[in-house]
């Protein structure tokens, strides 16, 4: 296998799952942050 066949087979995807996961993990605490700052100031 060339570096560019296994880039693509193997370095390619790992990184797009890892940035999926870390997008959804983010998206996730931004939400319980909002939640929590909406309980103690709602309305602002």
């Amino acid at each position: 296998m060339s570096s560019g066949e296994i880039f693509v087979t193997f370095v390619l995807p790992a990184t797009l799952v890892v940035m999926g996961w870390l997008a959804v993990y983010a998206n996730d605490w931004a939400i319980k942050r909002d939640e929590a700052r909406e309980k103690r100031a709602p309305g602002e």
